[in-house]
């Protein structure tokens, strides 16, 4: 965990991903991550495409600890229940993160969404 959020780390990663000689490995690792959590996917489009319409209102503040968020990906959409894609809790990234320690479950930068 510690090394996802180092930055030169994150940085190291985007840009193996983007090599070209590693493009086929990065298809295939999102490819599983899909095929394994379409229901996750799913909420996340569902999600999207209603703040984009207007039918869910993204808040200015992390309900958690009512702070702006910092950084440019604003607050993320953490669902609780995949089932109800339109039922989040807005959080920051720092409350998102914490959440998922909390709660014991795998918290990376590409295994939650942000809109």
């Amino acid at each position: 965990m510690r090394f996802q959020r180092d930055p030169w780390r994150r940085e190291a990663n985007e840009r193996r991903a983007k090599d070209p000689k590693n493009k086929d490995a990065t298809k295939a690792t999102r490819l599983r991550w899909l095929e394994a959590n379409a229901d996750k996917r799913a909420a996340h489009v569902i999600l999207g495409n209603a703040v984009r319409r207007g039918d869910v209102k993204r808040p200015s503040l992390c309900e958690k600890c009512n702070q702006p968020p910092t950084g440019e990906k604003g607050l993320h959409g953490h669902h609780d229940d995949y089932t109800k894609p339109l039922d989040v809790v807005w959080l920051c990234a720092k409350c998102h993160v914490q959440h998922h320690l909390s709660i014991g479950t795998n918290y990376g930068p590409k295994s939650a969404a942000t809109f």
